[in-house]
């Protein structure tokens, strides 16, 4: 895979990742890969075999399609700016929105209904 552009494969499989919570040892325990491969593919160094795909997706609970950049997912449309913002973010401040959304979720289950 060459350039690495905020939609390249590597960069989707390391965001997909994140988005789990997994680290790159997770990732390769759950898919019968190496750390290192797991780092190969995140760093667009190689390009992934079709059973790779496959293992990939399934460990991480999407589909090729979406690792791939061929499938976006369904987003309600007042949403779609909101995920396109958070697309354009670094790592530090998408984990300080993933860090504030955990906050809102556990002050809404606080509250008396």
């Amino acid at each position: 895979m060459t350039g690495k552009t905020v939609k390249s494969f590597g960069n989707r499989l390391r965001a997909t990742r994140e988005m789990q919570k997994m680290t790159q040892a997770d990732l390769a325990t759950r898919s019968g890969l190496t750390p290192s491969a797991i780092s190969q593919l995140e760093g667009d160094e190689r390009d992934p075999a079709f059973k790779t795909l496959t293992r990939l997706a399934t460990a991480l609970g999407t589909s090729v399609s979406f690792l791939v950049g061929e499938h976006k997912p369904i987003v309600p449309p007042e949403l779609r700016d909101f995920f396109q913002d958070l697309e354009e973010l670094d790592p530090q401040d998408l984990a300080k929105v993933r860090d504030f959304t955990g906050y809102l979720r556990s002050q809404s289950r606080a509250k008396p209904r």
